[in-house]
């Protein structure tokens, strides 16, 4: 077992041995930086019995390729089945399903994101952040742009509903710089730069997320907020009637066409 799986494996610990009651609504303080990881233990004693020369016993410790991949094969499953759970809202479901896939096969990312993402809809804001972490120190041979993007677009969320907007900034900047077919990750690095009063660049990450996703709505009235506090007032219009037309019971983009 190499030291990263080690690594990745003791903060999964944290997660998988805990059993969060369904949905709560309080939000638990959140330390300015992921959790850290407890240190890393020593590799593995040879019994003093043994009389097979070390090399051997590092055969011994490798990995069998053909199990590897029928295990992950398995852990996939499982993993599908927890974001299928998540999906219809069976958040305690999917907490079950992705414990049982990462049993099966501790890197399997998809069923770390289901659980980060259980946790983050629970309130668990420092578990997202544990897992998330461990998702992202997986090896990069097994994480795909998509995984890697969710992964910190999850850690922004996070940081964000425990008010830490800097680190939310960082977080969804890393997500849209992982994958940048990110429409989500563009829309929400949009959503900060707004928030702080750099409307140019907001409208630039908006309209970069409409691009990548022409039924994105919500980025859609981002985009025509964004050109309001820009003074770009037909560009605003405009852009809360495609919001509208892509959903016609908006709410907020009547209100924001509305004070338009």
């Amino acid at each position: 077992m190499t030291r990263l799986t080690v690594r990745t494996g003791l903060a999964l610990a944290l997660a998988l041995a805990c059993t969060p009651k369904q949905a709560e609504t309080d939000k638990p303080s959140e330390p300015e930086t992921p959790a850290e990881t407890p240190g890393e233990p020593g590799e593995p004693l040879v019994p003093t019995e043994t009389k097979a020369p070390p090399k051997v016993a590092k055969k011994n410790r490798d990995r069998d390729p053909a199990e590897e991949r029928r295990k992950m094969a398995a852990s996939h499953q499982q993993s599908q089945a927890a974001r299928q759970a998540l999906r219809t809202g069976q958040l305690q479901q999917a907490l079950d399903l992705s414990r049982e896939a990462l049993r099966i096969h501790e890197q399997n990312v998809e069923a770390m994101l289901v659980m980060a993402e259980a946790f983050l809809k629970q309130g668990k804001h420092e578990l997202t952040q544990t897992v998330t972490g461990s998702a992202l120190a997986v090896d990069p041979k097994l994480l795909t742009a998509e995984e890697t993007g969710r992964a910190h677009n999850l850690k922004g969320f996070a940081y964000l509903a425990a008010d830490k907007q800097n680190l939310a900034t960082q977080s969804f900047r890393r997500a849209a710089e992982a994958d940048a077919k990110n429409a989500t990750a563009w829309n929400n690095l949009g959503a900060q730069y707004l928030r702080i009063g750099n409307f140019k660049t907001a409208i630039e990450c908006f309209a970069y997320a409409t691009r990548l996703d022409s039924s994105f709505y919500k980025a859609h009235l981002n985009l025509g907020n964004a050109r309001r506090a820009q003074g770009e007032l037909l560009g605003a219009e405009k852009s809360y009637q495609l919001a509208l037309q892509l959903r016609p019971d908006y709410p907020e983009a009547f209100f924001s066409l509305g004070v338009l």
